[in-house]
């Protein structure tokens, strides 16, 4: 009996078409990590919503709670990401992964840090620390190339 070839037709579209969901959901995943850490790095943890972060991945909020239950399960995403043998997020080879975990960790710390103090120097706090507050600030800011 002759092999029998399957005819490429419609019915071959299902797997092409999961393959291209899985893809595309692997591309999304990627995209929201590398958005989320810019975004985290940069603004801070508090400063950042869902939004901001859907917005420069780009995709939608309602995809980014598909992968990640919530703001913090996407912190530690990012985290996780620097000890994967390819990470997607800007990585250094030559650099301990700690490290690298550890710098991210500490530049959403100092963004949020940042925050918070310059809300204290606008709103007209007068004591004996606005000076350390301000000279925080200045130092914060040549740290992070602001």
């Amino acid at each position: 009996m002759p092999e029998m070839k399957a005819p490429d037709n419609k019915r071959n579209v299902p797997g092409k078409l999961s393959a291209w969901r899985n893809a595309r959901r692997r591309e999304s995943h990627r995209a929201i990590l590398v958005a989320a850490h810019q975004e985290f790095s940069a603004r801070g943890f508090q400063s950042v919503s869902v939004i901001d972060i859907a917005k420069a991945a780009p995709v939608s909020t309602a995809t980014i709670y598909k992968h990640f239950t919530s703001k913090e399960m996407l912190v530690a995403a990012v985290v996780e990401e620097f000890f994967e043998p390819e990470p997607c997020v800007p990585f250094n080879a030559k650099q301990d992964r700690n490290e690298q975990a550890y710098a991210f960790l500490s530049s959403m710390v100092l963004a949020d840090a940042r925050v918070l103090m310059g809300d204290l120097v606008k709103q007209d706090y007068e004591g004996p620390a606005l000076a350390a507050f301000d000279g925080w600030l200045i130092a914060s800011a040549k740290r992070l190339d602001i």
